[in-house]
């Protein structure tokens, strides 16, 4: 039977479904991250096929559906918790730390074997049949080696740590400058999870007082409109996607350019002939620090010691160690080597990561993400401009003309 619900969950299911393919497939800026957001939608819209199964009282055709996608559910709050980390730190996600997410996936799919080798179809038939006489039952019938009630308020609990994690992660980071359309669009889809989240926690209250000791009214009559709102939440997330192509298709994002306001003018105004005033001073220090050689001592300092494989080096940084103001220091490379001190710096690991790749096979063979941080890069977005703009090659590109350089000198 088709009612409301079904039908209304099933239009919706196509245009979720179509955003979590192209995230998937589409390869482009933050593709892991996207891949991991894309799987994560994926699985939700499993579990609203097999909600739209049970409500058409399809599922006694299909037995071998139910409890599939148990282990899996465990994924979707830190595969987004690792997608929004990506965003908002501009950091890999390639940790061995990180593989902790997956325990409780693989927790959940011992215990599943256990439920789907464990018994026949008959027997699994005859527990969901019994569905018709109490629905509540669901959550007693597919037990493996623990009670099937157990992986309910465990994933529970486990989507509302991950969400005070992803929370607390995008408060940390919202500072960040030039990134705010990236948090408007994570604190979009957060806030989206946390109404998900917040229903299906209500069902499982819900659970408890009936097992308990009777279900209250209110649970009664939220049943439907709590429906409706987890499939606006998650519908709505990917519709943001799918009607913002710089995130859905992973284009390189295009920050907005906002224009000054009358009171910054003034401002400026105000501060440019004090700023003009310095500058006569500012060129002679430069021309002094040219006339003393400091360019040899600058490249000793960070040649000696490799000072420049340091992450988050900055100029002021430099500048102490050689008892020098970072302005007169940024003035003094923008003059001689025509560029800023982040060009300046990343100049001397791109040519550390060359001479390596070059002379040491082995370092062909490290991901990109590690040579990026064996070299001191902190973002791989910035090692891999940087790298192109030294080259005109992306790594991968890089590297393999290297090797088909060294076959054909083997031919030779």
């Amino acid at each position: 039977m088709i009612t409301f619900d079904t039908w209304l969950f099933s239009m919706a299911l196509f245009p979720i479904l179509l955003g979590a393919i192209i995230l998937i497939l589409k390869r482009g800026q933050y593709f892991l991250e996207r891949n991991l957001l894309g799987i994560a939608i994926l699985i939700s819209c499993w579990f609203m096929f097999i909600f739209i199964v049970i409500e058409s009282n399809l599922l006694y055709e299909y037995p071998w559906m139910f409890r599939v996608g148990m282990p899996f559910y465990y994924l979707v709050p830190p595969f987004i918790y690792l997608y929004v980390y990506g965003l908002a730190t501009d950091q890999s996600i390639l940790k061995p730390i990180n593989c902790l997410h997956l325990v409780p996936f693989f927790l959940g799919l011992i215990d599943f074997s256990q439920y789907m080798f464990g018994s026949d179809l008959a027997q699994k038939t005859a527990e969901i049949y019994q569905m018709k006489r109490d629905g509540l039952i669901i959550f007693d019938i597919g037990r493996g080696f623990v009670p099937a009630i157990f992986h309910y308020y465990g994933r529970v609990l486990q989507s509302i740590i991950y969400l005070f994690l992803q929370w607390h992660l995008i408060a940390l980071n919202f500072s960040r400058k030039g990134d705010k359309q990236i948090f408007k669009w994570l604190i979009f889809l957060t806030f989206s999870e946390t109404l998900m989240y917040a229903g299906n926690a209500t069902f499982t209250i819900g659970v408890f007082y009936r097992r308990a000791i009777e279900q209250p009214d209110w649970l009664v009559d939220a049943y439907h409109p709590v429906c409706y709102a987890m499939l606006l939440a998650f519908f709505s997330a990917v519709a943001y996607l799918l009607f913002n192509p710089d995130w859905l298709y992973g284009l390189k994002f295009r920050h907005s350019v906002s224009r000054p306001d009358q009171a910054d003018v003034l401002a400026e105004s105000d501060t440019r002939k004090e700023k003009m005033s310095n500058v006569g001073s500012l060129l002679k220090e430069v021309e002094s620090l040219k006339e003393s050689g400091f360019h040899i001592i600058l490249n000793d300092y960070l040649t000696g010691n490799k000072t420049y494989l340091r992450k988050r080096l900055t100029i002021k940084d430099v500048a102490l160690e050689h008892g020098l103001s970072h302005h007169l220091l940024s003035a003094f490379i923008n003059q001689v080597y025509h560029c800023n001190f982040n060009e300046f710096i990343n100049g001397y690991r791109i040519n550390h990561i060359l001479d390596n790749i070059q002379s040491n096979p082995a370092w062909r063979q490290f991901s990109m993400e590690g040579i990026a941080s064996e070299s001191g890069f902190s973002s791989r977005s910035t090692f891999y401009l940087a790298f192109k703009n030294k080259t005109g090659l992306s790594p991968a590109m890089y590297i393999a003309k290297l090797e088909k350089q060294g076959e054909e000198v083997l031919l030779c």
